[in-house]
C-alpha cells in the first residue's frame, strides 16, 4: 500500500495559482497605464471618458484588460496589489 502526502501538493498548487493571478493583475495594470496614460486607474467616482467600474479592478475588466475580478487580490488606483483579507494568497 502506498500513501501519498497531498497537502504539500495542494499548498504548492495554491501558491502557483496565487502567483499566476498576481502576474495577470500586474500585467493588466501595466497595460492599462501604457494605453490610457495617467497615474491612477479611475473608478466611477472619477470624471473620465474611459470605461470605468466601481473599483480599479472593475475598471480593468470594463476596459477589457481583465476577464474577471480576482477574488484573491485587490488592485489600488495606482495598480498596487494587496492580497484579499482572509483569502488563500495571504
Amino acid at each position: 500500500m502506498t500513501v501519498f502526502a497531498v497537502r504539500g501538493i495542494t499548498d504548492q498548487g495554491q501558491t502557483s495559482a496565487c502567483a499566476a493571478d498576481q502576474k495577470t493583475l500586474e500585467t493588466a495594470s501595466e497595460a492599462y497605464f501604457a494605453q490610457e496614460g495617467g497615474t491612477a486607474i479611475p473608478t466611477d467616482n472619477d470624471a473620465t471618458t474611459t470605461a470605468i467600474g466601481a473599483t480599479p479592478e472593475e475598471t480593468l475588466v470594463a476596459a477589457g484588460f481583465l476577464r474577471d475580478v480576482s477574488p484573491n487580490w485587490e488592485v489600488s488606483a495606482a495598480g498596487a496589489l494587496t492580497a484579499t483579507a482572509g483569502g488563500p494568497c495571504v
